[in-house]
């Protein structure tokens, strides 16, 4: 849960040794700039499988008995697979946590010629 995360461990009177900065109840940009703590910058590295097609060209024997000069058939997929990321609250390719993930995406398909 994000709003989860956001709030706990912040730094207070009782909480000094805290792994986040005190919350403000202002404009976040402003204070951000303001208050400036590496807690504000993360390290945003990440590997992901973002294109893949895998297709299969028909035999030309079966294809002769289809009366087909060619045929193919292939799946592919966009963004398949987060591999690895060094921000582990939300998508690195995303600009904050009020947005959608991106979307995956998959195809199958036939081409064939005639």
């Amino acid at each position: 849960n994000y709003f989860k995360y956001e709030v706990e461990g912040r730094w207070t009177e009782d909480n000094k040794d805290a792994s986040k900065p005190r919350s403000y109840e202002r404009e976040e940009p402003y204070w951000r700039s303001q208050y400036p703590t590496s807690y504000n910058y993360q390290k945003n590295g990440y590997v992901r499988l973002k294109n893949i097609t895998l297709s299969y060209n028909l035999p030309g024997t079966l294809l002769n008995r289809i009366m087909l000069k060619r045929a193919q058939l292939f799946l592919s997929g966009n963004n398949v697979l987060l591999l690895y990321s060094q921000n582990k609250i939300q998508d690195p390719e995303t600009d904050n946590m009020q947005t959608y993930p991106i979307m995956k995406t998959y195809s199958l398909g036939v081409q064939i010629g005639f």
